[in-house]
């Protein structure tokens, strides 16, 4: 068998978040250097946000 190469591993480049509990047609899209956040109604989208900022702190 074929030894994998660096260059054939996977390798994670970002994460989605989507929320899908918005009720008020507001369409909210925030993206950084490691998310895109989309969706979700305002306290949900505010959570993802302070998710990403917190694991965008610690990388």
């Amino acid at each position: 068998m074929k030894k994998k190469s660096k260059k054939d591993e996977a390798k994670v480049l970002g994460f989605v978040g989507l929320g899908l509990d918005n009720k008020d047609d507001h369409q909210r899209i925030t993206n950084c250097e490691h998310f895109y956040l989309v969706g979700g109604s305002e306290e949900t989208h505010e959570r993802m946000q302070h998710t990403a900022i917190r694991f965008s702190e610690s990388v």
